[in-house]
């Protein structure tokens, strides 16, 4: 009502000024609410499929890291058994690619969590069973770093020739 009494006195003011019809505004401002309303609709629609998506993604995340886990605590090295240079390599090389694995799945991991986190509203897991993995693994990295070095240095004193190498017999003790 206010804005109709200052058109028409704009209109008396300035008869030749532009004025607005707000007569004609009203079915335009009605049909912008309905629009607006409309993709707010489709905006919640949109939200609660890509929050689905998250859900499985996140359960699937899950079931993939017990995976990982199960399969680590089956195929871990066990060093009960008896072992050549040979196989103690394959177990080395074996621990360098569990450990390659899992960066790439704990990778994924951040990003399920970064988006879970971006999204506000979900429960985000604490995949602590990844965690015992990591630290499991790299004690055995430890363990079996500490027999590869001492097999690559002895394979270096090994290869050279014994009149060259007995003058510093002293690197052997060490």
């Amino acid at each position: 009502i206010r804005v109709q009494k200052k058109n028409a006195l704009l209109k008396q003011i300035a008869p030749d000024a532009e004025t607005c019809e707000i007569n004609s505004l009203k079915p335009k401002w009605r049909t912008f609410l309905e629009d607006l309303e409309a993709f707010n609709d489709m905006l919640e629609e949109q939200r609660g499929e890509l929050k689905l998506s998250l859900e499985k993604d996140r359960d699937a995340m899950l079931g993939e890291v017990d995976k990982f886990h199960s399969t680590w605590q089956a195929l871990k090295p066990n060093v009960e058994q008896e072992m050549t240079a040979d196989s103690a390599r394959e177990v080395i090389d074996s621990l360098n690619e569990w450990k390659l694995k899992l960066d790439e799945l704990q990778g994924r991991v951040d990003k399920i969590v970064a988006d879970l986190t971006n999204f506000g509203d979900m429960q985000i897991p604490a995949f602590e069973v990844l965690e015992q993995v990591r630290t499991d693994i790299a004690e055995n990295e430890s363990q079996w770093g500490l027999y590869g070095d001492f097999t690559s240095e002895l394979q270096a004193m090994s290869s050279e020739v014994w009149v060259a190498f007995r003058a510093k017999i002293f690197t052997f003790e060490d």
